[in-house]
């Protein structure tokens, strides 16, 4: 039962629970920058910075997009496409970024007269309306991470990190930089693999600012929240079972989580060597994401406003985890639990032995003995002063209890020691009583055994001791 308690508390609870430490969810901050797809025109290498020299777009073309109606591919619901950067098609802000997929615009003229006391019926009249649009090619748009935690010194750029799949066919493409042998986690239930972080494409070229964050492709991270895993990309797949609308049409809203800790699964210590982050993507396609933009202008004579709205895909960031800070109140918790079991084991075996096993006699006997009756020594001591008290031995002590559990002892009691006993002050400082040997005097009639008497100044005193 005791190496129980051990393996329960000491392994179980201290070292595999971390019960020596306190938990907390870690609170940070997340920045989203997302960049359209370019190439460096001399060395043909993907990823360099927008504005920067040799850098130039790198979309595909429109006949090879199925969802352009500039293609001859087939697609669920075909609309013209139209080539956006990220400055046009991109929106961040903290712990958020927005991606359009479709967009539509309507340009307004103003209609009422400010300065006329009427009511306006309209205020806006609609005198151009554009077709609905696909943006081209956001599943090529990076998407660059960054973040950082209220943990001193830890945050993205510092400690490595991965992308938890969910997607199979993620994984087994050969071109995505993929770690096989990560650890399974609780939350997703199942990972399929981890795809290993990258470094920002600027750090190729010119610009070292943004170098050692995080960056992937859209479509990448699309995927790896998809646990539906059915071969079509997320943004292609109808919103409704048999429906003609794809996500691509009609939006989806994306949580990014980044879960820290400083004590990874398999480990039981912290370190900083064990500094990490994963994200993990869940997919919230219940709804239809949309937001609007309207600019206003106003030419002196006439107002018009050009109204966009848009639907795509809107990326929502969050940091969360488990990080363990050693704390002794937590860990005395645990003691303190070991050694109540220990006790509760120790009861239960006692019980067990004097009550129900075969010898329990012979146990009990030998748990439990008899001593002399201490209420008798009590009544012996009080008469003592505290000086005599004070310069008692324990061998004086023993020689009493041994008085005590002797038979029929009478006692001769000198009142001229007795008074050195209250006193303390004639002769020598201990008290001593001085037994008379056997059958001088006898027991009162009508006394318990091992009870005698002597007589002080008619006071009756029970018990008397020798003294040393």
């Amino acid at each position: 039962m005791v190496f129980v308690i051990i393996l329960y508390v000491g392994v179980n609870n201290i070292f595999v629970n971390k019960g020596w430490a306190i938990k907390k969810v870690p609170t940070g901050t997340v920045r989203l920058q997302a960049q359209s797809p370019t190439l460096t025109e001399d060395t043909k290498r993907a990823g360099c910075g927008i504005g920067t020299n040799g850098c130039i777009d790198n979309f595909r073309p429109y006949e090879k997009v199925s969802y352009c109606k500039q293609s001859e591919l087939l697609y669920i619901k075909q609309l013209r496409c139209q080539r956006l950067d990220s400055f046009s098609n991109t929106w961040a802000s903290p712990n958020s970024l927005r991606v359009a997929t479709r967009f539509e615009r309507t340009t307004e003229n103003s209609v009422c007269n400010e300065s006329a006391s009427t009511t306006c019926p309209h205020m806006w009249k609609q005198i151009w309306s554009s077709n609905k649009t696909y943006a081209m090619g956001i599943e090529d748009y990076t998407v660059l991470i960054e973040h950082a935690i209220g943990e001193s010194g830890v945050r993205s750029r510092n400690i490595p990190g991965s992308l938890v799949s969910k997607s199979g066919s993620l994984c087994d493409r050969p071109y995505i930089n993929i770690n096989h042998s990560a650890l399974k986690v609780e939350n997703p239930p199942q990972e399929k693999c981890r795809v290993v972080t990258n470094q920002t494409y600027t750090c190729t070229r010119g610009d070292q600012s943004d170098c050692g964050f995080d960056v992937f492709n859209l479509g990448v991270l699309l995927e790896a929240g998809d646990e539906d895993d059915g071969g079509v990309a997320p943004l292609d797949e109808p919103m409704s079972e048999g429906g003609n609308e794809p996500y691509r049409y009609g939006g989806l809203t994306v949580e990014l989580n980044v879960r820290y800790t400083n004590i990874p699964d398999g480990h039981f210590f912290t370190s900083k060597a064990f500094y990490t982050y994963e994200y993990d993507i869940r997919l919230i396609k219940g709804a239809k994401t949309s937001w609007t933009e309207t600019i206003e202008v106003f030419d002196g004579t006439t107002k018009t406003r050009n109204v966009l709205k848009y639907r795509g895909v809107n990326i929502v960031a969050t940091v969360g985890g488990v990080w363990y800070d050693f704390d002794p109140t937590t860990l005395l918790i645990q003691l303190t639990t070991s050694l109540t079991l220990f006790a509760i084991a120790s009861t239960v075996v006692e019980v067990a032995m004097i009550h129900f096993m075969p010898l329990r006699g012979v146990y009990r006997s030998m748990k439990i003995r008899e001593t002399a009756d201490f209420s008798i020594l009590s009544q012996q001591l009080s008469s003592f002063s505290k000086k005599a008290k004070a310069e008692l031995t324990y061998s004086a002590i023993k020689k009493m209890l041994k008085q005590v559990d002797s038979t029929e002892i009478p006692v001769h009691h000198d009142e001229s020691e007795d008074e050195d006993v209250e006193t303390g002050s004639a002769g020598s400082s201990r008290a001593s009583f001085e037994l008379e040997s056997n059958g001088e005097k006898k027991l009162e009639a009508g006394r318990p055994r091992n009870s005698w008497s002597s007589k002080k100044k008619g006071v009756a005193v029970k018990n008397p001791v020798a003294r040393q």
